[in-house]
């Protein structure tokens, strides 16, 4: 299965004040995107999914205080993941993801593994657990060189859950699960303050939060 897409995001900001307005920032986010899946049945009790997912993607910021920025980069990243049955009610799956991140220039491996166990023919149990790497927001990267240092967002999942069938057509079902996450980008001077929140670029409620940590 693959798939090539296009998006493009363009955006601005007025100021009203007294006498007329002015202009207060703009911006245009642009992706190409290219993801390519595959699965390859070995038997009735193995399979095999893997990939690759391409990324180029631009970002043009112009405000009243600075003079226009264009930031390029292309993500990539490659998957792939396999699924034994070892019984005909049991389902075990492991596998790994490489992704680059141009702005912060990292590479990251990320695991993940699942199972899926069918108790009765109503109920089941499944779990899963994932590592997630993320790229900080492009108008946080953009107000601090340094920012660029900071290492990634990091979340982990671990989930687990029941379902139980109700009826032909009603499925209850209850999940109970911990993410962990690390690295998140915080303002020093504003310490209590989720920076993360503002990818939108609105300076009516933050502004410029210049060089941050990478210790939320």
């Amino acid at each position: 299965d693959t798939s090539l897409s296009y998006a493009r995001l363009k955006g601005r900001e007025n100021r009203p004040e007294l006498g007329g307005s002015y202009h207060n920032y703009s911006y245009t986010n642009q992706w190409f995107a290219l993801r390519n899946v595959n699965r390859w049945q070995f038997s009735q009790a193995h399979q095999l999914f893997f990939g690759f997912e391409a990324k180029q993607v631009s970002y043009d910021f112009s405000s009243r205080y600075e003079e226009g920025k264009t930031y390029d980069g292309l993500f990539a990243g490659g998957f792939f993941s396999y699924t034994v049955y070892p019984f005909h009610n049991l389902s075990l799956s492991g596998g790994l993801r490489l992704d680059y991140y141009p702005f912060s220039e990292r590479i990251h491996l990320s695991p993940r593994f699942s199972f899926d166990w069918k108790l009765t023919g109503r109920l089941s149990v499944n779990g899963s657990y994932g590592t997630f790497y993320q790229q900080m927001s492009l108008f946080l990267l953009r107000q601090h060189p340094d920012n660029q240092r900071l290492k990634d967002p990091r979340a982990q999942h671990m989930v687990l859950g029941l379902k139980y069938l109700l009826g032909k057509n009603i499925r209850l079902t209850l999940d109970v699960y911990d993410k962990q996450y690390r690295h998140l980008p915080m303002a020093p001077y504003a310490p209590y303050y989720y920076v993360m929140d503002d990818v939108s670029g609105d300076d009516a409620n933050s502004g410029y939060y210049g060089p941050l940590t990478d210790l939320g």
